[in-house]
């Protein structure tokens, strides 16, 4: 289904933050779409159970680059952004070090976008659509893969090879923040803005 859809049918919404209404029902999308997989795959093969996370994996990447923009602030150096294009890297190359790093960094960072909505539209314009879609796969789609045993549970190696590669890229981000300030304004990790401030 094109995201202008319900857009065209329904108007925009409002817009979804502080747990209301929009808010709560995409919390539930959000459920549904998790117990559906779980349950629904349960009992299937492993290679069904990947397929389906390496599709899933595919939407979201093709839902993150649909909407036409253009600039230095829409390259994907955001966490969740990069999240995006990972968990399909993760999946179709079975890399276990590329998938932890998202299990991880982009689980918690998931959780903290869609819980404080910060770039979203309404919900149900293209852009507040793009935004939860984009989040809510990036967030699903890792628990699912460990749930439904398409990797391994993590060890603490695993987390502690996934902390120092956020180390490392978020030191990298930060000197792109920096520099790519000199030309437009962009702010990969809300480093520049008060989107951090704002939230407190």
């Amino acid at each position: 289904m094109p995201m202008y859809t319900l857009q065209m049918m329904y108007g925009i919404g409002d817009y979804a933050e502080d747990f209301n209404k929009p808010h709560l029902i995409y919390a539930g999308i959000i459920l549904f779409y998790f117990l559906c997989g779980m349950y629904g795959l349960k009992n299937k093969t492993y290679e069904q159970k990947k397929i389906f996370l390496m599709l899933s994996s595919l939407q979201a990447l093709y839902y993150f680059y649909y909407p036409i923009r253009g600039g230095l602030n829409t390259l994907p150096f955001h966490l969740c952004n990069m999240g995006v294009i990972l968990v399909f890297i993760s999946l179709v190359f079975k890399k276990k070090s590329v998938f932890y790093f998202t299990y991880f960094a982009n689980t918690i960072g998931c959780i903290i976008a869609l819980v404080n909505v910060t770039g979203g539209g309404n919900a149900l314009e293209v852009l507040g659509l793009h935004y939860f879609v984009c989040h809510f796969q990036v967030l699903i789609i890792p628990i699912l893969a460990i749930s439904l045993g398409v990797f391994p549970r993590a060890k603490i190696k695993d987390m502690t090879k996934a902390l120092i590669i956020f180390i490392i890229y978020f030191i990298f981000v930060a000197t792109l923040n920096a520099w790519f300030n000199n030309y437009e304004y962009v702010d990969y990790f809300f480093l520049t803005g008060d989107t951090i401030t704002d939230i407190f």
